[in-house]
């Protein structure tokens, strides 16, 4: 047996090839010149860090982790493969997509398809009208249109089951179920401005936060899981058939200081009072009618449906303003509190199941404050938290006092979100960088390898 001597005789960590002399990036083992240049020869957890090219933006990344949408300057908007690192080609969008859905931001679904409003104008010099949320498929271009009230914000799209939520102008929430034709609209927060709603699909919990008020309720009677109302059509006699195709009376959806919305309960101009909501256990939308209802009603279901809430609990928040950002997983919520100086509050409770189908919500056992709150996610299990203070990404495990603070960002962190079954937690800054961190058993500190970004090698969808 010859054993090998002298400077660079050493076998390489990763193929076990002699002639190891530089230490890996990641490991800090000493590996051979080939390795060096593949960082995917190394075994042990690392993150990746990239530019995504001039005037770029990551504005989305769908609920598996798969596909990020990407924003340009004067650019269509394109999609970018977050596992593969590569352009995806052949699919480019309007970048009025995104220009028009600025305070309500597209969203991906992990089986591709995209969900934004979606506006019309009649003649060159007339205002954009909202017409719908449009579904669309990336994959073979083809689109479907479902009306509802019009979008403000918050849009969303839930870890599991790929439920698009969003708030509308008439203070209500809407979702929009997997592929289903129609919107469930649900008014948690009765005649109150609604800053912030949180949609658990797995339990069926909606949560909405207003001024000094959080509500959890759970959703007990909607369409999520009912017929596709098409095929209801279709199973009604002729007769009831004709009468469903009798046009509605036209909806003018009520906004912000118009003379129909004075008195419209939930509307916007009847919140400016945020006066106290229904002490009931439960309480429904009002205003639609059930798909389900007499066929002469038919016609006007086609455009949402009414969605019944329980409630679950009713919080007060410590810190005094608006609630502007909440998230509920495992058995913790937390929501975020903006008060009079434009400081940010987090506030993280414990939540336990109690009889009755009621929630026990305990005090704060954590807070984290801090000014430019710009994004902030709960990883699916509830086991970390994860928000950005201006550049500095802060990630902490809840019900510990573990925390890490990272400043790997050149600009402004604009997203930051945790996805995929592995709870891969990617941010991304207004200078085009992103960063992807695995989780690993002691959390997300891992070192982070360079890649760069280039337009030779796209990939299909």
């Amino acid at each position: 047996m010859m054993v090998a001597r002298g400077p660079g005789a050493v076998g390489c960590a990763h193929c076990t090839n002699i002639g190891a002399d530089l230490a890996c990036r990641i490991c800090g083992h000493l590996i051979c010149d080939g390795c060096a240049a593949d960082w995917t020869t190394c075994s042990e957890p690392s993150g990746r860090a990239f530019r995504l090219g001039t005037s770029a933006r990551l504005r989305d990344v769908d609920p598996s982790g798969h596909l990020g949408l990407v924003s340009h300057w004067i650019a269509p908007l394109r999609l970018f493969d977050m596992r593969r690192l590569r352009w995806v080609d052949a699919v480019e969008l309007p970048r009025s997509v995104w220009l028009t859905n600025r305070p309500h931001p597209p969203r991906l679904t992990s089986d591709g398809y995209l969900l934004y409003a979606d506006f019309a104008q009649v003649t060159s010099d007339s205002a954009a009208t909202f017409i719908g949320i449009r579904r669309r498929n990336l994959r073979d271009g083809g689109s479907a249109l479902i009306e509802t009230d019009p979008a403000e914000h918050g849009t969303a799209v839930t870890a599991m089951h790929d439920v698009y939520s969003f708030v509308t102008q008439t203070q209500k929430i809407a979702l929009i179920r997997h592929q289903a034709a129609i919107a469930t609209m649900f008014e948690p927060l009765p005649r109150k401005v609604i800053h912030a709603g949180f949609v658990d699909a797995e339990r069926m919990l909606l949560v909405a936060g207003s001024w000094c008020e959080l509500t959890i309720h759970r959703i007990v009677a909607d369409t999520l899981d009912r017929v596709d109302p098409l095929a209801v059509f279709h199973s009604l006699p002729i007769a009831a058939r004709l009468g469903s195709l009798t046009p509605p009376a036209a909806v003018k959806p009520a906004t912000r200081g118009s003379p129909d919305s004075a008195g419209a309960p939930g509307s916007l101009g009847a919140s400016t009072g945020f006066g106290d909501s229904s002490a009931s256990g439960t309480s429904s939308t009002s205003g639609a009618s059930s798909a389900f209802d007499a066929p002469s009603a038919f016609g006007a279901d086609l455009r949402s449906t009414a969605g019944t809430l329980e409630l679950a609990a009713r919080i007060t928040p410590k810190a005094v303003g608006d609630v502007t950002w909440v998230a509920l997983a495992g058995g913790w919520l937390v929501a975020a509190v903006t008060v009079g100086s434009g400081a940010t509050s987090i506030e993280i409770r414990r939540v336990d199941e109690i009889a009755g189908g009621r929630l026990s919500v305990g005090p704060v056992v954590h807070t984290h404050a801090g000014h430019g709150l710009r994004a902030a996610s709960l990883s699916r299990d509830g086991r970390f938290l994860a928000f950005a203070l201006d550049r500095e990404l802060v990630v902490h495990e809840i019900g510990t006092q573990n925390q890490d603070s990272f400043d790997e960002h050149t600009d402004r962190i604009n997203l930051v979100r945790f996805v995929g079954p592995d709870h891969m937690l990617v941010s991304a800054d207004n200078d085009n960088r992103v960063v992807m961190r695995p989780r690993t058993p002691g959390g997300y500190a891992v070192p982070l390898v360079e890649v760069e970004i280039t337009d030779d090698e796209g990939v299909p969808l």
